[in-house]
């Protein structure tokens, strides 16, 4: 008779610790709110990243270009990439990285593919920072819609 007590009491005791376990998977499973796709994302430089229903493949850069405006040299962010549609149907990609310092943005660089990409076709983007000042020491990349400021 001891036994038996003694086995519904450890059935009890891991009911109790199982349950709060039990509890959270189920929130987390019902948990049915849309995931926003062009919530701004951090992105690491060179790493593959998805937003909004596009890929960019590792290798992507960050880079400066200089031309000459208005007989004047200036320096412009650059960025180099390709883009992937993971959608259902053609259409162009369109974001921006903003290269961030201490929660404050340093440079805005505006991508858009170079033409409209089918399902599953891949692409160049089209990202140069024109007016841009060159963010130096930026800790943070953020890819985001594009604002317009």
């Amino acid at each position: 008779m001891r036994s038996h007590v003694t086995r519904r009491a450890r059935t009890r005791v891991a009911a109790l610790l199982l349950a709060p376990v039990l509890a959270l998977s189920a929130v987390a499973c019902s948990e049915d709110e849309p995931v926003d796709p062009e919530a701004p994302v951090d992105v690491e430089v060179g790493e593959e990243f998805s937003w909004n229903g596009f890929t960019v493949p590792a290798g992507w850069e960050y880079d400066t270009i200089t031309e000459t405006v208005a007989l004047e040299e200036q320096t412009h962010p650059l960025v180099r990439a390709r883009v992937v549609n993971d959608g259902d149907e053609a259409r162009s990609a369109l974001f921006e990285f903003v290269f961030v310092a201490e929660g404050e943005a340093l440079a805005t660089v505006r991508c858009n593919s170079t033409e409209e990409l089918a399902p599953e076709q891949e692409g160049d983007l089209f990202c140069p920072g024109y007016g841009e000042p060159v963010p130096e020491g930026y800790d943070t990349v953020v890819v985001q819609p594009v604002t317009r400021s």
